[in-house]
C-alpha cells in the first residue's frame, strides 16, 4: 500500500482491494496452469473460509472444480458484467473506482505486486516454473470480475478489526484520515493476508450464529453452513423430545450441577459422578456431572471433536435444558473452546462470578463440559448415557489434503481436516465406539465431506439402531448433513 499523504480511510481500503485482488488472481492463475480460477478450474475462491462451502471444496479437483448446482444465483448480475466488460474496471458504490489509476499502472509496469511493507512480490520465477505464459492471463476485466469481490471483503473485515469500526461507520466516515500510528499494523496485516493466511486468523475471531468466537491455528474456523447443522439438531431435539421446559429437570438440579466440584459430591448434597476421560497420560479430567440414579434426568448432548466449541456453545444456548459434553482429543483446541464459552456466557449477560477461571467459570450456568480424549472415550469411560450425539469430524481424504487451499492447507490444524483414505475413518470409529456406550444416543447428526452423505447414512442404517433419516444439504446444494433418529 502506498504511502500517500492525506491518505483517506477509504483510499487505504481501496488500494488494500486492489493488492489483495491481484494477489488472488496470480497465485490462482499459477496453481491452476493458467486458468486464472475463473470457474472452469478447480479453487475459484482464493479467501473464502468462512463464506460458504465445506473444506473440500477449497480443494481443486483434477481439472475441473464440482459443478454449481443449476439454480445457483450468478456471482454478479448481467448488468454488472457488462460494466466490467466495457470499462475494464469494476465499479463501486457511488462511482468510486475499486483501485486508483496510479496503483494499477504501477502494477503493469513493474509485473509485480508490491507488498505493504515495500518489498514487491515478484512473481515472474515462479510464473516460469509453473509454464504459465503471457497468453494464459485472465484480461483485465475478468480478473477483476472474479476476485474483486473476495479482495473487498477481506480489505474491509480487516479494516473494520483495525479501527474497531462496523460497516456503517466505515460507509458514512471513508473520507476520515487514516491514523498515521496504524500504518505499520495495517500493513503486516495486508502482507499476511496476500502470503495466504485466513482473515479470521488475522483478526482472531469468527462469526457464528450471531456469536463472536475466537479462532487460531489449533482449532476449525466455523464456516457457515455448519450453522444449518446446529439449526437441524435444535429442530430435531425439540421434535422428538418435546418444548424445551420438557427438557429440563428441577431448578435446584441445575443448580447443583452449576455448583458441583471437582472431586467428590456437589454442593447440593445429590450424587455426583465424576466423568473421566482415557487421554494418553492416563490423567482424569473434566467436571462433575450429577449421576442419574433413576432421580436426575438431564438429557445430555455431546458434540465430538470440538474444536473453537461453535457447535457445543450453540446448542447450549439454544437447548437450555440440556447438559452438553465437548469432547477433543487436543488440549489447545479445548482451551480455545473454554475461552469461548466465557467469552460467549459475558457476551450474553451469563452468571460469571469474580474470581472464577476460564474452566470453572458459569458457562451457561455450568451445563457446557470440556472433556480431553479420543472421540467418545470420555463418555464411555463414565458410562454417561448420551442422548443425542452430534460431530463434525474430519472428513477430507488424506491424498487431498496437499491440494487444499493455502488457507486451510497450511493453517488450519491437520487433526481436523484428515479423514483417512477415503475421508471415512473418523465416522467409522464414532460408529464403533457408540457400540460401547449404555445405549446408543437417540439422535446422531454428522457434518459430511461432499459425495459422503449417501456413505455416512449407510454406515448408520446398517447398525439398525435408527430408522429415522434426514440429509440437509448447505447452502451450495451439496449434501452436507446427516441426521438419524429412533421415535
Amino acid at each position: 500500500m502506498h504511502e500517500n499523504k492525506g491518505l483517506t480511510v477509504r483510499e487505504a481500503l481501496k488500494q488494500a482491494s486492489s493488492l489483495l485482488m491481484r494477489v488472488f488472481a496470480e497465485r490462482a492463475m499459477m496453481r491452476d496452469g493458467g486458468n486464472g480460477g475463473d470457474g472452469t478450474g478447480g479453487g475459484v475462491g482464493f479467501g473464502k473460509i468462512g463464506r460458504g462451502g465445506g473444506r473440500e471444496e477449497e480443494a481443486p479437483a483434477d481439472g475441473a472444480g464440482p459443478a454449481p448446482p443449476a439454480d445457483t444465483p450468478a456471482r454478479a448480475d448481467d448488468a454488472y458484467e457488462a460494466s466490467v466488460e466495457t470499462s475494464g474496471s469494476v465499479s463501486m458504490p457511488e462511482g468510486a473506482a475499486r483501485a486508483d489509476d496510479a496503483y494499477e499502472a504501477s502494477v503493469e509496469a513493474a509485473g509485480t505486486v508490491p507488498l505493504p511493507d515495500g518489498t514487491a512480490r515478484v512473481i515472474d520465477a515462479d510464473v516460469a516454473a509453473s509454464g504459465v505464459t503471457s497468453s494464459h492471463m485472465l484480461p483485465e476485466p475478468a480478473v477483476h470480475a472474479v476476485y474483486a469481490d473476495e479482495a473487498r471483503a477481506d480489505a474491509e473485515v480487516l479494516l473494520m478489526h483495525m479501527l474497531g469500526w462496523d460497516k456503517t461507520r466505515l460507509l458514512l466516515e471513508g473520507d476520515t484520515p487514516f491514523p498515521a500510528g496504524l500504518l505499520d499494523r495495517w500493513r503486516d496485516m495486508l502482507a499476511r493476508r496476500a502470503a495466504g493466511e485466513p482473515v479470521q486468523h488475522i483478526t482472531g475471531e469468527q462469526e457464528f450464529y450471531g456469536m463472536s468466537f475466537e479462532v487460531g491455528p489449533a482449532v476449525l474456523i466455523p464456516r457457515p453452513e455448519t450453522e444449518l447443522l446446529v439449526e437441524a439438531v435444535a429442530k430435531r431435539v425439540r421434535a422428538l423430545f418435546g418444548p424445551d421446559d420438557e427438557g429440563r429437570i428441577r431448578r435446584d438440579a441445575l443448580a447443583g450441577l452449576s455448583s458441583a466440584g471437582r472431586h467428590g459430591p456437589d454442593e447440593s448434597g445429590g450424587p455426583a459422578e465424576r466423568m473421566r476421560c482415557a487421554d494418553r497420560t492416563g490423567r482424569t479430567q473434566g467436571r462433575a456431572f450429577p449421576a442419574d440414579g433413576g432421580k436426575l434426568s438431564v438429557r445430555l448432548l455431546a458434540d465430538i471433536g470440538t474444536g473453537s466449541g461453535a457447535i457445543a456453545i450453540t446448542l447450549a444456548r439454544l437447548l437450555p435444558g440440556w447438559r452438553v459434553a465437548a469432547c477433543d482429543l487436543s488440549p489447545d483446541a479445548l482451551e480455545i473452546a473454554r475461552r469461548n464459552a466465557r467469552r460467549v456466557a459475558m457476551a450474553e449477560g451469563g452468571r460469571i462470578t469474580a474470581g472464577q477461571d476460564v474452566e470453572t467459570a458459569a458457562d451457561f450456568t455450568g451445563r457446557i463440559r470440556f472433556f480431553q480424549g479420543d472421540l467418545l472415550e470420555p463418555l464411555i469411560a463414565s458410562g454417561e448415557r448420551v442422548d443425542v450425539l452430534v460431530s463434525n469430524p474430519p472428513y477430507i481424504p488424506s491424498g487431498d489434503l496437499a491440494r487444499l487451499q493455502p488457507e486451510v492447507r497450511d493453517h488450519e490444524p491437520r487433526l481436523a481436516l484428515d479423514g483417512g483414505p477415503d475421508g471415512l475413518d473418523v465416522y467409522r470409529r464414532i460408529v464403533r465406539q457408540i457400540g460401547r456406550l449404555s445405549e446408543p444416543p437417540r439422535l446422531v447428526a454428522f457434518e459430511v465431506g461432499q459425495g459422503q452423505a449417501r456413505a455416512v447414512a449407510a454406515m448408520l442404517a446398517d447398525t439398525g439402531w435408527w430408522p429415522g433419516l434426514e440429509i440437509v444439504r448447505d447452502y451450495a446444494g451439496i449434501e452436507r448433513h446427516v441426521l438419524v433418529w429412533r421415535p
